[in-house]
């Protein structure tokens, strides 16, 4: 297939799973078939703070990087009705950046 993924000597993968814990879990098998598919990859799973345990542990995946959500009561999100810039925070390592 032209222009497809496999074959090609990717360094490093990304995964946004910015959902809840049931839908995490359920990307488990996503992670193996990356990995078989790309042994060499370094691969990455951002997902939201509370869901990083269903991925802890799997060897599939090299790092898990945590996004914090700011909660409603601190000046966070409105549901999505609105635009604003970015103002999350992630946890690399057990460190908060930025």
């Amino acid at each position: 297939m032209a222009g497809s993924l496999p074959g090609r000597d990717l360094r490093a993968i990304a995964v946004f799973m910015l959902r809840h814990i049931g839908d995490t879990l359920l990307s488990t098998p996503a992670f193996h078939a990356l990995r078989a598919a790309f042994p060499s990859a370094r691969i990455l799973a951002v997902v939201n703070e509370g869901t990083q345990q269903m991925l802890e542990g799997n060897p599939d995946i090299d790092e898990i990087l945590v996004f914090l959500r700011r909660r409603r009561a601190e000046g966070g999100s409105d549901g999505g009705r609105r635009r604003r810039p970015w103002s999350g925070r992630c946890v690399r390592s057990g460190r908060i950046w930025p």
